[in-house]
């Protein structure tokens, strides 16, 4: 049993507390494009809250618009939710005040990589060999009806908990409960994270965060401090007609430092950085700086040779125009926008461009599995700075066990 929070006074533990308690109960502004609506969410965000016992369930009633006419039922759920929040905030400080005496922190496996290098496969392995759950770090498999061009492992069929994602008997957290629709920052995935695995570890179960997503994997593992600037929807909207080079340019006239930082070929990143910049009048990467570390992680990247990295690509793709991409992206079509950052997203973008006839179906599948390929090369280039990643074969099963084994020992 661990605690997520390292401190060395009774004075920087209370400090932590109200920050960790301020930021969970913070309301979530997010706006809807589709109905144009502001809505309001709890910290725990619309769909999920999570329950001291272990359960992930769709939090009913939360999502109104600023006219709500019911504000009782606002208040009443966001007192539950304040509830949950300070049980898991006390036990976080009981186990904490246990694990200072001895300076350990609670340990967390990050699998990492590029995509199509065999994560989910061996993230379902450890998980069953180690008695983990998974919590997803892929900005794109959070969204809800978006399954085939974002990889989702396949879902369990049969009874299950509400709202929660099972593949493989194993439970998968932060994992299709975004609308495509809805707003999801890097501060909204980092304080749900947390609150997660912190759940998981109440359990005395091992937390496996999972994905590709930088910036999602080092906020948990530095401890990022985030600008909280809420989405700027006037400025959004301005930004609409606006292409990916052009926004781009913008971004170098405005905050250089961060155009040299983040992924440029990443119209929601390029977006948030832009907004953040101007809201707020400083620099995106300059307000996202470390703090203490929460965990002893270890990083487990996915060592694939490129050639053979390529080719799970293209398989992959054919696989999933097989597996009906394109009935999936029609459906889409037919309820967002086709500017969302989540239709935006590979896959669907190039899909996209076909269905409205800009393109043949054979371009679109290239430029789906070339687009793929640089996006994996991105990827490859942004860990490949992190040297505190263990490089190994997913297919080196024995060897990666022996070294979880050593750091749990170890530390």
């Amino acid at each position: 049993m661990s605690c997520i929070f390292k401190t060395h006074s009774h004075k920087s533990r209370s400090g932590f507390g109200q920050n960790l308690l301020a930021d969970a109960l913070r309301p979530r502004e997010e706006t809807s494009k589709q109905d144009g609506r502001i809505c309001q969410h709890s910290g725990f965000g619309r769909h999920n809250e999570i329950d001291v016992r272990g359960q992930v369930y769709k939090a009913h009633g939360l999502h109104s618009s600023i006219k709500r006419d019911t504000p009782s039922s606002e208040t009443s759920q966001y007192h539950k939710t304040a509830e949950k929040s300070i049980l898991l905030l006390i036990f976080f400080i009981i186990l904490h005040i246990i694990l200072s005496m001895k300076n350990k922190l609670p340990k967390v496996i990050f699998i990492v990589g590029p995509t199509a290098s065999g994560k989910t496969t061996l993230s379902i392995v450890l998980s069953k060999k180690f008695n983990g759950e998974i919590v997803n770090a892929d900005s794109r498999q959070i969204y809800k009806e978006m399954d085939i061009a974002t990889a989702k492992p396949i879902r369990d069929t049969g009874k299950q908990k509400k709202n929660q994602f099972v593949s493989q008997g194993v439970v998968h957290h932060l994992m299709d409960f975004v609308k495509p629709s809805e707003s999801f920052t890097l501060a909204d995935f980092k304080k749900q994270a947390n609150l997660i695995i912190a759940e998981i570890l109440s359990r005395g179960k091992l937390p496996i965060v999972v994905g590709g997503t930088g910036l999602y994997v080092w906020s948990l593992i530095d401890n990022l401090n985030i600008p909280k600037v809420k989405p700027n929807i006037k400025l959004r909207e301005s930004f609409d007609l606006k292409t990916l080079d052009e926004l781009v340019k913008l971004l170098k006239n405005i905050d250089s430092e961060t155009a040299k930082k983040i992924d440029l070929k990443n119209r929601r990143r390029v977006l948030r950085a832009l907004e953040v910049a101007i809201s707020s009048g400083e620099s995106f990467v300059s307000q996202t700086t470390k703090s203490e570390p929460l965990y002893d992680a270890l990083q487990i990247g996915m060592k694939c040779d490129r050639e053979k990295l390529y080719q799970n690509i293209n398989n992959r793709v054919d696989q999933q125009v097989q597996s009906g991409l394109l009935e999936e992206t029609k459906k889409l079509a037919k309820k967002y926008y086709w500017d969302l950052p989540s239709m935006s997203s590979i896959g669907y973008k190039q899909i996209g461009n076909y269905l409205r006839g800009e393109i043949s179906l054979e371009a679109a599948i290239e430029l789906f599995k070339r687009d793929t390929r640089h996006y994996a090369k991105r990827q490859e280039t942004w860990f490949k700075r992190d040297k505190r990643i263990v490089w190994i074969s997913p297919d080196d099963l024995v060897d990666i066990e022996k070294l979880i084994a050593k750091w749990n020992f170890v530390s």
